[in-house]
């Protein structure tokens, strides 16, 4: 997966070198639900798979879409739960990641939608240092976090086996680890961790409890 993702990102720098101005004309497979979530159409795993061998020259940013897409799609042997409520926990992860990512754009408003009023965030990176609040934790992302610097030009995805939700009730833990991939040199920006406590409100997911750090090896 990674040394494929590496390919199309080769494609996507000789497309933007021949024409800076390329850009995405839409969010892909993702559309903002009515909570600031993101809701995945009705595709399957196979689908998916499918589209990334047979159509990677005619749309690269397709192709990124697919990438952030297939860990929600693809499931885990770890996940606990109704089959319903983990797919909903687990696209909090593609929320996440389409937020930091720089194709179509990054995007601070929809990673906040994930948030309670109430989260705390510790940042297992930084003396464990904890930023309480959703004004605590967007500066956290804003100032601290790796992907929304204006200098870097990250996607994330999360591989499928390095992801497992669990849900009972009204609260779920959902963990995963992020592979950034840099835009401009083809190579992994950086690797985290992001360990979650959820809770149902009112029908959406949200987190209430966030631990990330960093990962040394891939």
């Amino acid at each position: 997966m990674l040394a494929g993702v590496r390919v199309r990102l080769a494609r996507w720098q000789m497309l933007r070198r021949e024409n800076p101005r390329v850009r995405p004309k839409s969010r892909l497979l993702y559309c903002p639900a009515r909570s600031g979530g993101v809701s995945l159409p009705s595709t399957s795993s196979a689908d998916v798979a499918r589209l990334a061998v047979e159509k990677p020259m005619k749309n690269p940013f397709l192709f990124v879409g697919l990438v952030l897409a297939m860990p929600a799609l693809a499931g885990s042997q770890g996940d606990r739960g109704l089959p319903a409520d983990v797919l909903a926990v687990r696209n909090v992860e593609v929320t996440f990641h389409t937020a930091g990512s720089v194709l179509p754009e990054k995007s601070l408003d929809l990673m906040m939608s994930i948030y309670a009023d109430d989260v705390v965030l510790t940042d297992a990176a930084h003396d464990n240092k904890i930023y309480r609040g959703k004004a605590e934790v967007r500066r956290y992302w804003a100032d601290v976090s790796g992907p929304f610097r204006p200098e870097h030009h990250w996607i994330g995805y999360t591989p499928a086996m390095r992801m497992h939700a669990e849900v009972e009730g009204d609260k779920a833990s959902l963990y995963f680890e992020c592979l950034w991939m840099d835009m401009e040199t083809n190579a992994v920006g950086t690797h985290s961790f992001s360990d979650m406590k959820l809770a149902r409100v009112q029908g959406h997911w949200l987190v209430k409890d966030i631990r990330v750090g960093k990962i040394e090896k891939l």
